[in-house]
């Protein structure tokens, strides 16, 4: 994940001349390796907010433009080949004498059809947003033509943090929660998250969006707000470079501000047109029921696929991506605004059956804090506001959340912290170190009772040793002097199976120059095809690491046959061994005994004479002899 160190001081006063790859390196020490650490920077000069006055195309076989640039005091006659652009539109500009990296100063020049060209409207690529691309980089439309640039906005340090190591860590998937552990490691506090009160997404007056919740299991809470007065317009720079320094392509305030705020605060959230939703029904999918994405795709849903539904017409693939006939448009000015919480069981399936994940699959795959669904939509106004001056709440904060879990209490004992750690932890460091982790700890005789915070309760904390490790790792690993501990043993007799395929292992790979391979103990249904296999009947895993990847293996066969046709345009001749088990159904009545151990050798040599096989064959016998 790619968090913005701009961003993180929202939220943190950190020191000014705090070092990025430092501070990089004391969070993978504490909380979560770091992969990598670069400053994005924009050696430019002299950019202008520009205003289009006409566009026209005069390309005959790729997209080129006259475009009248208006900044301020001057127009300029510039030739593009970024498209959409509109009459009215505001974008960067870069007037004779700028500078660009990559291209110099700006100058007048005259194109391959002779035109004359004056200026630049900057592409995305020009300024470090790889995201944006080519295309030109809207402005608000309030923007005044020849307001100059802010090129600090586009100075920056990322931090790449390893997904995998914040799999158990949702709070980590935003900016936010990666600032709060930033301010505990500084010794710093953290800020309040900015966002409007409750109180004013809660008039009486307004009418509430009907709710229903099919299970409560697959969507813990599902919250929701109507309002008026909004239209896609381009969102402010600062909110598109965090986007783009980031990962995340901008396209307009209202979308922009759904991703915003899934990046700050690891909260994904979705935007209605509101002309075509009145109510919700979370539930599943019809069998066999197809629907078509955000991204035009028309996806036949797998079973147990998960569904935000309008009057029992589904409209979204709940936390993985919106559908096509309710999206914004330019033509929307009434938005239903959802924030809602579901279970990372049923999110992850449906994506892996699909084979389609995105960026809000991943966070609710982790399990997030249902509290976040309203702190999200108080956070999505709090942002309008200032760029819709219009916006109007046509409904009061509808919120359905059947179960509230209950706070997560854990009863700790500081002697066994000291003899989990390995050195003497002392009442007042552990009480230190979990209130700058915002745990509440209070005494209670000889222990210590500790509530986590909701944030940290989904799947995180739940047992005496999850506090330890928190007091551990802030104490530093390397701390703890290491000691061998003091262990009683005694011999055991060798497995008799584990025995013999050590030896037949030794007899082939030493004394028969085989190399052993280990492969999955599932078979490949893609591989399967192209062998034009059929295993027959197999034992089927519920949770696959993919899709075509549920039938545990009865033969070791199509994986030797797939280690050969991947080595043998490396090598022209080895040979192959594999030990491993495999998986016959039906013929135990237990079914914990269906495994068995089984050998499989491959000998490949140049050739195809019936004489150059025969001796291949000839030899496997032998080997196996």
């Amino acid at each position: 994940m790619l968090v913005s160190l701009n961003w993180i001081r929202d939220f943190v006063d950190l020191p000014a001349d705090v070092d990025a790859r430092a501070l990089a390196e004391r969070f993978t020490m504490i909380t979560a390796e770091v992969e990598d650490v670069h400053h994005v920077t924009c050696a430019a000069a002299g950019l202008v907010a520009g205003e289009i006055q006409s566009v026209q195309a005069i390309g005959d076989d790729k997209p080129l433009f006259a475009v009248t640039v208006n900044v301020g005091k001057h127009k300029f006659d510039t030739v593009s080949i970024a498209e959409g652009l509109k009459t009215g539109d505001r974008v960067i500009f870069a007037p004779p004498g700028a500078s660009l990296p990559g291209v110099g100063t700006i100058a007048k020049v005259k194109t391959a059809g002779g035109r004359d060209s004056e200026g630049m409207i900057v592409p995305g690529d020009a300024l470090s947003l790889p995201t944006i691309g080519q295309r030109a980089v809207w402005l608000p439309p309030h923007t005044e033509p020849g307001t100059p640039i802010d090129l600090a906005l586009f100075d920056d340090w990322i931090i790449d943090i390893d997904n995998k190591s914040i799999t158990h860590r949702p709070d980590l998937w935003g900016h936010y929660g990666v600032a709060r552990e930033v301010a505990a490691i500084y010794g710093l506090p953290i800020k309040p998250y900015p966002v409007i009160s409750i109180e004013e997404l809660q008039e009486p007056e307004l009418p509430e969006i009907p709710i229903v919740i099919d299970d409560p299991v697959k969507c813990p809470r599902y919250s929701c707000l109507r309002f008026t007065g909004v239209a896609p317009q381009p969102a402010p720079l600062a909110m598109q470079v965090r986007l783009a320094h980031v990962g995340l392509r901008p396209i307009d305030i209202l979308v922009d501000l759904t991703n915003y705020i899934m990046a700050e605060l690891g909260q994904p959230m979705h935007a209605f047109d509101a002309a075509t939703v009145d109510r919700i029904e979370v539930g599943d999918a019809q069998p066999g029921e197809q629907h078509t994405t955000l991204d035009g795709m028309k996806r036949t849903l797998p079973t147990g696929a998960l569904m935000i539904q309008c009057n029992r017409r589904s409209i979204a693939l709940a936390g993985i991506m919106g559908g096509k006939d309710t999206e914004i448009t330019e033509r929307t000015t009434d938005m239903l605004l959802e924030s809602a919480n579901f279970e990372g069981a049923t999110i992850r399936r449906c994506a892996a059956a699909l084979g389609h994940r995105t960026d809000a699959s991943a966070r609710f795959e982790k399990s997030l804090d249902p509290h976040n669904t309203v702190l999200g939509i108080q956070r999505f106004i709090y942002l309008a506001r200032p760029e819709l001056p219009g916006l109007k709440l046509t409904s009061r904060l509808s919120d359905l959340f059947p179960h509230p879990p209950k706070p997560t209490t854990i009863r700790v004992d500081p002697r066994f912290v000291s003899r989990y750690v390995g050195r003497e932890v002392g009442v007042e460091e552990i009480r230190r170190i979990l209130t700058a982790l915002l745990f509440d700890v209070q005494p209670e005789g000889e222990y210590l009772t500790v509530r986590a915070p909701a944030f940290r309760a989904t799947k995180d904390i739940g047992i005496e040793a999850d506090i330890i490790e928190e007091v551990a790792r802030y104490i530093g690993y390397n701390a703890v002097e290491p000691a061998l501990p003091q262990v009683a043993v005694r011999y055991v007799e060798p497995d008799a199976l584990s025995v013999i395929e050590r030896r037949t292992l030794n007899l082939f790979c030493i004394g028969g120059g085989y190399a052993e391979i280990h492969r999955y103990i599932w078979f490949d249904t893609q591989w399967l095809r192209v062998l034009g296999y059929d295993p027959g009947e197999t034992i089927n895993l519920r949770n696959p690491a993919a899709a075509g990847l549920e039938r545990l293996r009865t033969t070791l066969i199509p994986g030797v046959l797939a280690a050969v046709d991947l080595n043998r345009r490396h090598f022209d001749r080895f040979e192959l061994i594999e030990i491993g088990s495999v998986f016959c159904p039906g013929k135990f009545s237990d079914p914990t005994e269906s495994e068995s151990r089984s050998l499989a050798l491959a000998i490949v040599a140049p050739g195809r004479k019936a004489a150059q096989e025969d001796a291949l064959i000839s030899r496997l016998k032998t080997d196996l002899e």
